[in-house]
């Protein structure tokens, strides 16, 4: 926070008497930690720095894509086991959840913000569209 040249000597920012009245519970973050300090020390009048460390919440990620997926998984190995008569139902049954897991992959990365390398969600979402990929070519 910058102060205008009229305000300067008006007004003095001390950062050790500054509190935040924020939760530091909000709905997708929690703020791990935030600082109030002069942006130099040696010339307080230069302004204050605020620096915040958000942490993000991971319930939603669990409930939301990962528990979906596990129980996609799951039915998706189910059909290695059923009889080589059945050879439709298990096809369609992969070939459904391959679909199901590129609507949640595509979802997903609507929400999250885009980077230039790989996340740990991507490698769990590409590998869940992997197995019935695999199976298909199996069967």
């Amino acid at each position: 926070m910058t102060m205008a040249g009229l305000d300067r000597e008006t007004v003095k920012l001390l950062p050790h008497n500054m509190i935040m009245e924020q939760s530091l519970d909000m709905t997708l973050f929690v703020i791990s930690s935030w600082a109030l300090k002069a942006r130099d020390p040696s010339n307080p009048e230069e302004g204050i720095m605020m620096s915040v460390v958000l942490k993000r919440k991971i319930s939603k990620e669990i409930l939301t894509t990962y528990v979906p997926t596990a129980l996609l998984m799951m039915i998706t190995i189910a059909t290695v086991f059923f009889k080589p008569q059945y050879f439709e139902a298990a096809l369609g049954t992969n070939l459904t959840t391959m679909l199901m897991m590129t609507t949640i992959f595509m979802t997903v990365m609507a929400e999250l913000p885009s980077t230039a390398y790989i996340k740990h969600i991507d490698i769990w979402l590409i590998g869940c569209q992997l197995v019935p990929f695999l199976q298909v070519r199996l069967f």
